[in-house]
């Protein structure tokens, strides 16, 4: 009987395979199936697999064309035997005894999965610091079986969550039944595929142990900078990730912290995607258009949205519409975001909001000094409601500066002097500039003036 079959994909990595595979050779268990999948190699990486596989009866070499990490997995677990499997990458290594004890904890308890930790090496310091998450050893998880979402709830909440397909082995039984497969030609096929995994399982055990040694090294996937591919790969998991929480059946509170781990996916896109132009933001806007009409299917948008994401979420349609990709979904997921703070009203009249949220209705005028990024995320919460009280956005100097931005005006503070006995004037900077522009608005005759401190509103109940 097959006890494990280790999963290899294999890209060009020709100076690290022979001492992955001697690593997988030496383990402590015998009962071993070794899956190399080369996805496509242009360098001698195939043909050092194959002496392995002329050498080794339980070596298994198959050949592909390149489609990326997910796919060379996907083809490996299609042909696995085992009766556990775990994914090993071909530039990295693993501990001698890392299969037999897995094994043995898996099988005895009957679970789903085991999970372990991982010793990332030949990385910087600052990459060390980076890291440093793929040990859990110091959150006191206890020797115990747990289901995935008791798991994450757990030991999440205040560190990055491990979901490196590399620090799990697997049931192949439980793989199969839930239909866990990775997405295929995408960078970071594993966030969704992890995140379905947590959701699914009934019992999962951790050991405290660096099974795993990954190397870190320039050209991977881990360091190379983000560029089209990736924000391809992450909008693909907001969609899927967005699925999985939402047709999970455990309760919202339950799910807090896999929307968090969303939540965080869908801000990186927010900034990312003012990156990218011409053909390549129009090749992603199908994408994102999907991402959309899922966020905007049902009430679960609503539920579980919170203050900051809906800020986030309000800046991210503002960059579409501007590019007028998506107009029709934009208008559908602005339309939630609206009732969402229509039935929310009452949570913006409490405390440090009040006095903010009456001066806003003032008929007379409402200006907004300062037009940076501070500013359009003022203009663009505030224009969900007294739109019309806004009379544009206030600079000291128009030189550098648009006519427009975020639909209002842009104008020099001298030329709203009309304006300054009874206007309002939010002072949308820096709040280390707030004293100065405070004291030239009060020498030009300006009589209300509110310096607005963004950070203290985001963690009040003012968002």
């Amino acid at each position: 009987m097959i006890k494990t079959s280790v999963i290899i994909p294999v890209y060009n990595t020709e100076a690290y395979i022979s001492e992955c595979l001697d690593s997988v050779l030496r383990q402590t268990q015998k009962d071993v199936e070794i899956i190399v999948v080369d996805d496509g190699s242009t360098d001698n990486s195939l043909e050092i697999v194959r002496k392995y596989q002329k050498t080794y009866s339980n070596v298994n070499v198959i050949c592909q064309e390149n489609k990326k990490l997910g796919a060379a997995r996907n083809l490996g677990i299609s042909i696995a035997t085992g009766k556990y499997l775990c994914f090993l990458d071909a530039d990295d290594f693993i501990e001698e005894s890392m299969l037999e004890e897995l094994y043995q904890k898996a099988k005895d308890n009957v679970l789903d999965f085991v999970t372990f930790d991982l010793n990332c090496f030949g990385g910087s310091e600052e990459d060390n610091l980076k890291y440093q998450f793929y040990d859990r050893s110091k959150l006191g998880i206890k020797d115990r079986i747990y289901s995935g979402v008791q798991f994450w709830n757990d030991f999440f909440k205040f560190q990055d969550p491990v979901i490196s397909a590399c620090s799990v082995y697997f049931d192949r039984n439980f793989i199969n039944e839930n239909k866990l497969r990775f997405q295929e030609n995408l960078f970071y096929e594993d966030n969704e595929f992890m995140i379905k995994a947590y959701l699914k399982a009934n019992k999962l055990m951790y050991i405290p142990k660096q099974y795993y040694c990954r190397r870190i090294r320039q050209g991977s996937i881990m360091t190379t900078a983000l560029g089209f591919y990736h924000f391809k790969g992450i909008l693909s998991n907001i969609r899927l990730i967005f699925q999985h929480i939402k047709g999970d059946n455990h309760d919202i509170a339950q799910k807090e912290v896999f929307l968090k781990f969303w939540e965080a996916q869908v801000r990186k896109a927010c900034r990312l995607w003012i990156s990218f132009e011409g053909k390549e933001k129009q090749q992603l806007s199908d994408l994102i258009g999907m991402c959309l009409k899922d966020m905007c299917s049902g009430t679960f948008l609503i539920d579980i949205l919170d203050k900051a994401l809906y800020i986030d979420l309000k800046e991210f349609l503002e960059h579409i519409r501007l590019d007028e990709y998506n107009i029709d979904s934009c208008t559908i997921l602005e339309e939630t975001l609206n009732v969402w703070y229509e039935d929310n009203i009452e949570l913006f009249q409490r405390g440090y909001s009040k006095k903010y949220l009456n001066a806003l209705k003032n008929k007379d005028g409402v200006i907004l000094y300062g037009a940076g990024i501070i500013g359009q995320r003022v203009a663009n919460h505030f224009q969900l409601k007294y739109w019309e009280n806004v009379i544009g956005f206030a600079v000291s100097d128009k030189n550098n500066t648009e006519e427009n931005i975020c639909g209002l005006p842009v104008f020099s503070i001298s030329e709203l002097l009309d304006f300054r006995e009874k206007a309002n004037v939010f002072i949308t900077t820096s709040p280390n500039i707030h004293k100065e522009i405070e004291t030239n608005l009060l020498q030009k005759g300006f009589k209300n003036i509110y310096p607005l401190d963004w950070k203290r509103l985001l963690e009040s109940v003012w968002m």
